[in-house]
């Protein structure tokens, strides 16, 4: 695969520390999350059944993200600490906009 096709995705863990992770384009960040072994539960594997994938992404990517649906909304209203910019990790899809994207894991 060219690097074309390559994106990174900053990420801040629950203990603060920040990583770096590439990922491919259409990769679900969930997905690109536990695949780099940092602590994320996503219990339901990604079907937007949970809130356990919850990140609050960084405000100025935001308006690059497809809206969240009625479902993902409504699984963020469960959350213990549900922001504006709070969305479910499984329900993002990585696409060349988002290119540098910074996110931060809820701690439980």
């Amino acid at each position: 695969m060219s690097n074309d096709n390559k994106l990174t995705v900053q990420v801040q863990d629950s203990s603060k520390k920040w990583m770096e992770l590439k990922a491919d384009r259409d990769a679900v960040l969930m997905r690109v999350i536990t695949g780099a072994k940092m602590e994320m539960e996503a219990s339901c594997d990604g079907e937007c059944a949970c809130s356990t994938c919850h990140v609050y992404v960084d405000t100025i990517w935001l308006d690059h993200l497809e809206p969240p649906t009625d479902e993902e909304l409504m699984m963020i209203e469960y959350t213990d600490k549900p922001k504006a910019n709070s969305r479910l990790a499984c329900q993002i899809k990585l696409k060349p906009e988002l290119n540098g994207m910074r996110v931060q894991i809820v701690g439980k």
